[in-house]
């Protein structure tokens, strides 16, 4: 989420930019190697590539990180880069409080509040390797699955993988099952403009491959290959199911951005639980990786309407071991918007129906859950093509006796007591007074949005008037056939949190929760899971990273 204005200067401009260009690093393609080492030790110095037994990346990374080269990255630097990049809302006026405790979690390994070189190179290897081998330009990597479109039949899915660096586009690239089947996969590249940083825009291929006439429930193996026969390490995962009944499990946030400060820490804890608590699928509410600039720097050429695409790469690689086995399905946000959201239009394909558009606003089914997932970015009020099309969805999905549970995600809240931007997301605001009267007309049972860095529900109500409040039966909190949705707000999957709430909370504000000094780190932040036992009983739990904050209740009808 972007302040409404951003201005930097001096040394703290100089660290924010010095940050903001250190991502490319991590996943440079060998062939523009020297031109971007060339670039960094033209502009800030000579790099500390030298240093033996460190990935050569990981040196260039660290010089940039650490702006004014003594060798340690301060909490001040670092809490630079966040504000540069919208993860953080202004400059540090903690001293680097904030920002210390933030980097002692995993990177600051002798707990002298700085970083060296060694202690960052062991916390940035993990973001240099994938599942396969992902390292040359035909390598596949950040393997990602969605669901197909329906017209593909049951059980369809979609697998998409990456190739970074030069190379021609593979005409025989593919998707191959552990059973013998294979499947072709179309390339597809997108333009952006060249920069210092990325003087060739963006370098790679993105191949998608339909797997069609699959048996729902069933597990499949697969393997992606590009030209040269280079194949991918092994993935599993299980045809999607689509019918009434139960049980759907799926985990649910926004706002997540990489490295640090936490998105990284929310798809481990994500990835544990998929080990031994599986979810069916992800759904993302918007702010995926964080790649665009919010703050420019003139005699570096950097612009606030600039993007850092090797952090998309960055992204693709940290969900890769969880979205490599489950559909991991997105919705867009404000961070998305760079160069006409082309980034994430390619990246991200979704499933489509009619009247659907891209991965902007576009619905699907899975077991007897239904998902609406529309754009807050674009026009959504009544007699845009937007509104009509939810209009439409919501109704059908209504009407559909297989569905049990209609789930309505956007990136923006329609309801919330956070302070910042507040007149969007209080009663009488435009966005709900347009949208609230679609979610009660067809019985939406919940709303899933982000864009405040916290936690936040809010009790079914109608322009905030409450007409739905728990109970507690044998000790468990339940909506019992409750007349308007439940509103939730998961913004806490990884960007800094540094939110203030309305005092006293609004009586429609049931719990909410962001991290403060002093408090837990890692606390609140987590992601939501939501399990749809059946066609009368849904579970919430807020899942945190660490500790026992926690948010569980009941749907009942």
């Amino acid at each position: 989420r972007p302040p409404a204005s951003r201005s930097i200067s001096g040394q703290n401009m100089m660290a924010a930019v010095s940050i903001l260009v250190t991502m490319v690093m991590v996943v440079v393609a060998s062939s523009d190697e020297g031109a971007v080492a060339s670039s960094v030790s033209g502009a800030f110095g000579p790099s500390v590539d030298s240093v033996e037994s460190v990935h050569p990346d990981i040196a260039h990374l660290f010089s940039l990180y650490d702006s004014d080269h003594d060798g340690q990255i301060t909490p001040l630097e670092a809490h630079a880069y966040w504000y540069a990049t919208g993860l953080a809302d202004s400059p540090a006026t903690d001293g680097g409080a904030l920002a210390a405790e933030i980097i002692a979690v995993d990177l600051d390994g002798d707990a002298d509040g700085t970083v060296t070189l060694e202690e960052f190179s062991v916390f940035a290897e993990r973001f240099l390797h994938t599942k396969g081998t992902g390292e040359g330009p035909h390598d596949p990597q950040q393997i990602h699955l969605a669901l197909a479109d329906p017209a593909a039949g049951p059980g369809a899915i979609r697998v998409t993988f990456v190739t970074v660096g030069e190379s021609n586009a593979s005409a025989t690239a593919h998707v191959a099952l552990g059973n013998g089947r294979t499947y072709s996969a179309v390339a597809s590249h997108y333009t952006v403009p060249p920069r210092w940083w990325q003087p060739n825009g963006w370098v790679g291929w993105i191949y998608s491959a339909v797997l069609t006439d699959l048996q729902p429930g069933t597990r499949y193996n697969y393997t992606c290959v590009t030209q040269d026969g280079i194949v991918s390490a092994s993935n599993r995962f299980t045809a999607p199911r689509v019918g009434a009944g139960g049980p759907v499990s799926f985990a649910t946030f926004g706002d997540t951005g990489t490295a640090i400060p936490f998105g990284y820490k929310v798809t481990d804890k994500l990835a544990a639980e998929q080990a031994v608590n599986p979810v069916d699928f992800v759904l993302q509410q918007g702010d995926i990786s964080y790649a665009g600039v919010d703050a420019g720097f003139a005699p570096l050429n950097m612009s606030k309407t600039d993007e850092i695409e090797a952090v998309w790469d960055l992204y693709g690689r940290q969900i890769e071991p969880v979205a490599a086995s489950i559909p991991w399905l997105t919705g867009v946000g404000n961070h998305e918007a760079w160069y006409n959201f082309s980034s994430y239009r390619a990246r991200y394909l979704m499933p489509q129906s009619p009247g659907s558009v891209g991965n902007f606003w576009y619905s699907f089914q899975y077991g007897n859950v239904h998902v609406c997932s529309a754009s807050s970015e674009h026009n959504f009020y009544p007699g845009s093509p937007q509104y009509a099309w939810i209009d439409a969805d919501l109704k059908a999905a209504r009407a559909n006796p297989s569905v049990d549970w209609i789930v309505f995600s956007l990136h923006r809240p329609l309801l919330s007591s956070d302070k910042s931007e507040y007149g969007a997301h209080s009663p009488g605001a435009p966005m709900l007074k347009a949208l609230e009267p679609l979610l009660l007309a067809h019985g939406v049972d919940m709303t899933l949005t982000g864009h405040q860095h916290a936690y936040e529900r809010v009790h079914p109500c109608v322009n905030g008037s409450v007409v739905t409040l728990p109970s507690m039966v044998n000790g468990v909190m339940q909506y019992v056939s409750p007349k308007a949705p439940v509103h939730l707000m998961i913004g806490c999957s990884g960007a800094m949190q540094e939110e203030s709430w309305l005092e006293p909370a609004p009586v429609w504000s049931a719990k909410h929760f962001s991290n403060t000094l002093g408090q837990p780190l890692l606390n609140s932040y987590g992601y939501g899971r939501v399990d749809a036992v059946n066609a009368t009983h849904l579970r919430f739990s807020f899942v945190p990273v660490a500790g026992d904050l926690a948010d569980v209740w009941w749907i009942v009808k």
